[in-house]
Formats: structure tokens, sequence, C-alpha cells
């Protein structure tokens, strides 16, 4: 991920999308059962993870335009005893 934009982008970006465009007040998020899968890739020309995480996150914002909820799968792996989000660029 950090090849595809740095973390400020990121947190900026995002916060941008939902606080201005959508002007959202608050939001919550739900997570499901973590499944384990073995040898995960992020692309097809990406080396292979050989323990990745996988978990549905749903998240409901509240805004000026109402209610609404992103459902979105996450991926994490554990390097070096820390916790790293992946994202998924397979098509």
């Amino acid at each position: 991920m950090k090849d595809k934009f740095s973390k400020g982008h990121y947190i900026q970006d995002r916060a941008h999308v939902f606080m201005n465009h959508f002007d959202v007040t608050t939001f919550s998020f739900t997570l499901d059962k973590p499944e384990k899968i073995k040898n995960w890739q992020m692309n097809k020309d990406s080396s292979k993870l050989e323990e990745v995480y996988q978990v549905n996150v749903i998240q409901t914002f509240k805004g000026k335009y109402g209610n609404f909820d992103i459902s979105q799968e996450v991926y994490v792996v554990q390097e070096d005893e820390e916790w790293k989000i992946v994202w998924d660029y397979n098509k």
C-alpha cells in the first residue's frame, strides 16, 4: 500500500471525502470473525504472504445525506510483532 500512496495522503483524502463531501458527523463499525488465509497476494505481481487474516468491516456513517454503510474486506498481516493492513488489488 505504501507504494500506491503515502499515509498522510490516505488519511487526508479519506477524511476529505467523508467529512467534506458527505458531511459525516459520526460513524460506527462492526467486524465479522477473522478468517485465516494462507499464501495470499496483494496482486498478481506481489510476493505471497504466508499468513493473512481477512475480516469484513462494515462502517455505518451518519451525515446530512442520511445514514449509509460501507462493507469492505480488510486484510491484516503480522510483521515483526506489528499488525499491518494490506489491501487487495486483485481484479
